[in-house]
């Protein structure tokens, strides 16, 4: 495989201040802003991006982690007997039937940002048969039905008085085995072992983990709709993913401490991004996973990924003969994508897609903000409106490429790196805006609040929140 790479041999930490970001790049070539984002922002992450090129035909490995640090911080080693570890719950969900009752994995960040997998055992679901007797004509008390299709992880919270999202766990000293590096089954850093009736609530005015967020965006290649001349489409079985935009951050900043973006054929450098450029879409969407499980976040959010960017992603992948794995577990399971019916005032039930990525919060932005039309009362949800009705600062109004120049810049007669660059900066812009609408209305911490105080998994609360609301007041 061949990978281009520029950017700097810069080393980012997690934590990282921007001033020492920067005392540690050397200036060099001078390159045009960044068009689309903040002046302040390119002020403060400006980076010097000497090209380098590497050949590797060994390993189809994320070039970047040669050049960057980013893990998260190192733990202390850990007394099972002495220390109680507390976590802030980013996901949870069950796992196979063990012994006459069903591991339930919780997937969670301390509070300096280590990654927890806590396997709880002997959690045994139940349910209440319909009597065959039953006359629900001699039934003289009101009768009501809370949601039939409450899931196993909704249960074992709400009867163990548990918070939801967001919410602070405790497993006691004395009451976990931790799991050795060897034998551990997730990319999580510390792995433990707990029986259900030993787990707490925490204090919950512990101060938020410092959560990872990434934000992704795609790009792919449009033609021409044979039955309406002059449209442009993108049909993801046929139409491949040319460019993926990445911008990390973490809960509570403005700023990201990392911007990456890959391509599928050469582009000139961007000021304050890495870009990787592989030969193949197969090598690049390869190089995207590999960089998913590395930079490991807690929060994969963007605008529209779940109808459009997870949805695309994971067909292509399919098409090219492998399954995107995307989740904190190691042996998968594949990243799938199913049908889903969602509702909003402004477009009523509408049929659209979810993707469940095990150990991470999927939020999709636009569903977000389409959901909450009562508050936001926005003619278009289209990232272009928004940010131009939403973010009134300079350099926020969204730029457009149009469908039909993607072909020109990406493999038309005059392509070449600097038009490639033109539509990375592009992608990369389409990342950055959700991140500043995130941090300007708080949208995750605002669903980080919810679960604490309704024990509320993420996953329900756009869709089913009354009913789940019923369920925890009825515990």
């Amino acid at each position: 495989m061949r990978c281009t790479s520029s950017g700097p041999p810069a080393i980012f930490q997690r934590p990282i201040a921007t001033s020492s970001l920067l005392s540690t790049i050397p200036r060099g070539a001078t390159h045009t802003r960044m068009e689309g984002l903040v002046d302040t922002l390119q002020d403060k992450l400006t980076i010097a991006a000497n090209v380098e090129q590497r050949t590797d035909n060994s390993t189809t490995r994320f070039l970047a982690l040669r050049d960057i640090q980013h893990q998260r911080p190192k733990y202390s080693q850990l007394d099972p007997l002495q220390d109680n570890i507390v976590f802030q719950l980013v996901d949870i969900e069950s796992s196979q039937w063990s012994h006459e009752s069903r591991d339930v994995l919780m997937y969670g960040v301390t509070e300096s940002g280590n990654t927890v997998l806590a396997t709880v055992t002997g959690s045994r679901p139940y349910f209440y048969p319909y009597p065959k007797k039953l006359q629900l004509r001699d039934n003289t008390v009101a009768t009501a039905y809370i949601d039939p299709h409450t899931d196993i992880a909704t249960c074992f919270l709400a009867d163990r008085q548990l918070p939801g999202m967001g919410g602070w766990i405790e497993c006691p000293a004395e009451t976990y085995a931790l799991t050795e590096t060897s034998d551990q089954v997730s990319r999580c850093q510390i792995e433990l072992t707990i029986p259900h009736n030993a787990l707490n609530a925490s204090d919950s005015r512990i101060p938020d983990a410092p959560l990872r967020i990434l934000y992704f965006d795609i790009e792919s290649m449009t033609r021409e709709d044979p039955k309406k001349p002059g449209k442009f489409i993108s049909e993801s079985l046929q139409d491949p993913v040319i460019q993926i935009s990445n911008v990390v951050s973490h809960l509570g900043t403005k700023d990201p401490f990392l911007r990456v973006i890959f391509t599928v054929g050469s582009c000139d450098p961007i000021e304050g991004a890495y870009v990787r450029s592989y030969t193949s879409e197969r090598e690049m969407l390869a190089a995207w996973q590999e960089f998913i499980h590395d930079i490991d976040p807690d929060v994969m959010t963007g605008w529209n990924i779940l109808n459009f960017d997870l949805d695309y992603l994971i067909t292509r992948g399919r098409q090219l003969g492998f399954d995107l794995i995307l989740g904190r577990l190691k042996a998968g399971p594949p990243t799938s994508s199913e049908p889903q019916t969602w509702y909003s005032l402004k477009y009523k039930d509408w049929m659209g897609r979810t993707v469940a990525i095990p150990g991470r919060v999927v939020l999709d932005m636009f569903r977000h903000f389409a959901c909450n039309h009562d508050k936001f009362r926005l003619r278009s949800y289209k990232l272009r409106n928004v940010a131009a009705r939403l973010l009134r600062e300079p350099g926020m109004l969204k730029g457009d490429v149009a469908y039909s120049d993607i072909p020109k810049l990406q493999a038309g007669p005059d392509a070449n790196s600097s038009t490639r660059r033109e539509l990375a900066v592009y992608c990369l812009q389409d990342s950055y805006i959700p991140l500043v609408l995130q941090h300007k209305y708080r949208i995750l911490e605002e669903y980080i609040e919810m679960g604490k105080t309704k024990r509320m998994l993420f996953r329900h609360m756009m869709y089913r929140k009354r009913l789940v609301e019923k369920l925890t007041k009825s515990t």
